[in-house]
């Protein structure tokens, strides 16, 4: 149960990561930077999106995990 609750929770967590919070975190983070050219803007961009997409597939994959340990214990 726990490891079906951890890929749920990993998805789940690369979806959000993907649909809002990548582009949220790369924008945010870039906003005030310069840059010599488009290109490095557009490196910076998709490291980060990247990046961020990554760590919210990791939290998700731990909290899913977690909240199947919990069915696991309640209904063990």
């Amino acid at each position: 149960m726990r490891l079906l609750f951890g890929f749920i929770g990993a998805v789940a967590g690369a979806l959000a990561a993907v649909f809002y919070v990548g582009s949220l975190a790369s924008d945010t983070y870039l906003a005030n930077k310069t840059f010599e050219s488009p290109e490095d803007a557009m490196i910076y961009h998709s490291f980060i999106y990247l990046g961020t997409i990554a760590v919210c597939l990791i939290i998700g994959l731990i909290l899913g995990r977690l909240i199947g340990r919990i069915f696991d214990w309640i209904f063990g």
